[in-house]
């Protein structure tokens, strides 16, 4: 209790200090906050507070706030809202990859993090290629465009909050994005748009569910709905699901605070029959919305406009779609499309190896190596490619099988490399650990 009460002192000290100085920012976190403007012609007039937008903080008094939200001051509960203090993690971050490692111009390369550095590698020819400064941060989620990343920090004065924002290896530049209170603002998924100009976050708010969207550039808030159960990105249209209907909405158009639900922006009607565990999931490809459904996988054609049901078994496949990850029952199977049947290694509940990643045509899997749990690489009939030596917790892979993972001890980061299609292996020491 002590604690408590000393960290919600040193958090308000903190404001009221910082208040002196500069305008904080804060976060409406809260489906029903309400401002009482602050106009004596409009005495008692209130305005709605769009969730996930930001708001100006000038002054903190008891429970209440004042603030700023479109050149308009008012007054705000204080628990409607997560207040930014300019410090994106008071948690120092951890040595971590970037799931992906990308291939360009003949060449892989590897994102990793390192205490205050985040580097882009180049493993084909063992070179640190970029290296910038970032804040402290817990997590690092990849934009489809290579080097765009979102960063969440949390912090611990106070309620604890998720401090968001966007970072461009290329120019090293941060842009703040808005702080969510772990208490009621939860983060259930991250994801770019497909030039990266836009972030959408999807939230669970006491049980219901709705998406917040931003601009990478300025971090400017683009707008939110509700009833977001999962959304996906076709450029930059955002394609949302609420369990009823899947949505497509233009970004690059200016939205106004809340997403637009006009026949104009419909795109395909749910039929309750296609519902498993009471949701859809789906995911895009190639200009085709491919939703899991009780009646098989579905796609939709955005430029016939025609939507079918597919041979596929589930959403996750390799890039030339012959091989299909999927789930059934209390089991997990690797269906072939070419030899059309199931991967006899991968099959059963009780499987002689586990599926971790597709890497092109091949699977990468795990299985016991004299009674060790071991890394594969597999042909597309099962067969074993490849043992990795060196890669114990698959954490980044390329498209050829490259993998690697990261782990520190005191204050050294060990960075692991492994090349089945080279059979080499080799590592990479980084001051800096825990």
């Amino acid at each position: 209790m002590k604690a408590n009460l000393y960290r919600l002192f040193v958090f308000s000290a903190l404001i009221l200090c910082f208040s002196r100085v500069f305008c904080l920012t804060a976060t409406v976190n809260s489906l029903n906050a309400s401002m009482e403007i602050e106009d004596p012609k409009k005495k008692g007039s209130f305005l709605m507070l769009p969730p996930g937008s930001e708001v100006t903080v000038s002054k903190i008094s008891g429970g209440f706030i004042q603030v700023s939200y479109n050149g308009i001051p008012g007054w705000v509960r204080r628990d409607n809202l997560a207040v930014y203090s300019g410090t994106l993690s008071d948690i120092k971050s951890r040595p971590g990859l970037s799931k992906k490692i990308i291939r360009e111009n003949g060449k892989d390369y590897l994102f990793f993090h390192n205490r205050d550095k985040l580097i882009k590698y180049n493993i084909t020819d063992r070179t640190e290629e970029v290296s910038q400064e970032v804040p402290d941060f817990q997590e690092l989620y990849p934009a489809q465009r290579n080097g765009l990343f979102i960063l969440k920090g949390i912090s611990t004065n106070g309620p604890e909050a998720d401090n968001i924002a966007a970072f461009d290896i290329s120019t090293g530049k941060s842009v703040y994005l808005g702080s969510f209170r772990e208490d009621s603002f939860v983060i259930s998924d991250i994801k770019f748009s497909d030039d990266g100009a836009f972030a959408g976050i999807l939230f669970t708010v006491y049980g219901q569910r709705i998406i917040c969207i931003y601009r990478t550039d300025s971090g400017e808030f683009c707008g939110y709905a509700s009833n977001a159960y999962d959304f996906n990105w076709k450029n930059s249209i955002l394609v949302l699901n609420d369990n009823r209907n899947f949505w497509a909405f233009d970004m690059s158009a200016p939205v106004k605070d809340t997403l637009n639900f006009s026949k104009d922006n419909l795109l395909i009607h749910v039929k309750p029959e296609w519902l498993k565990g009471g949701f859809l999931k789906a995911s895009i490809r190639n200009d085709i919305l491919y939703i899991d459904s009780r009646q098989g996988v579905l796609s939709y054609d955005f430029n016939l406009k025609t939507l079918q049901v597919t041979p596929l078994r589930g959403l996750v496949f390799n890039d030339d779609m012959s091989l299909n990850y999927y789930l059934e029952g209390d089991r997990a199977d690797v269906y072939n499309f070419k030899l059309k049947h199931d991967v006899e290694i991968f099959r059963g509940s009780a499987p002689e190896a586990v599926f971790e990643a597709f890497a092109d045509s091949n699977i990468i899997g795990r299985a016991k190596y004299e009674k060790i749990e071991t890394l594969y690489l597999y042909s597309d009939s099962g067969e074993v490619i490849y043992r990795y030596k060196a890669i114990d917790d698959l954490m980044a892979v390329g498209e050829t099988g490259i993998a690697a993972e990261v782990n520190s001890e005191k204050d050294l980061t060990i960075l692991s490399i492994e090349d089945p299609n080279k059979e080499e292996f080799f590592y990479i020491f980084e001051k800096g650990g825990k």
